[in-house]
């Protein structure tokens, strides 16, 4: 049996140009107020800086951060289930 290679960037999420997905996200909604409003390039400066600033905060954070932030902060889930706690929930009996 020959080995497999496996590459080492297997478990990285998908990435936007040198952003990941969910780094790029400030930006492009930023880019978009920008077009709307009329101000595209100070937008851009401002969706670049965010989008640097979040991904910082990312690097130190769990992988799933956003979603975690959005379940418990505004109510919405992505997807089937939810993967958190309800924030109502202070204790829990296992």
């Amino acid at each position: 049996m020959e080995p497999v290679y496996i590459s080492h960037s297997i478990d990285e999420p998908p990435k936007l140009f040198f952003w990941s997905v969910d780094e790029a996200m400030p930006f492009f909604v930023a880019l978009a107020v920008g077009i709307i409003t009329g101000r595209l390039l100070p937008m851009i400066i401002l969706g670049v800086v965010v989008s640097r600033v979040y991904g910082g905060f990312l690097s130190r954070a769990s992988e799933k951060y956003f979603m975690h932030l959005c379940y418990w902060k505004f109510g919405v889930t992505f997807g089937g289930g939810t993967f958190v706690p309800e924030s109502f929930d202070r204790e829990f009996i296992v």
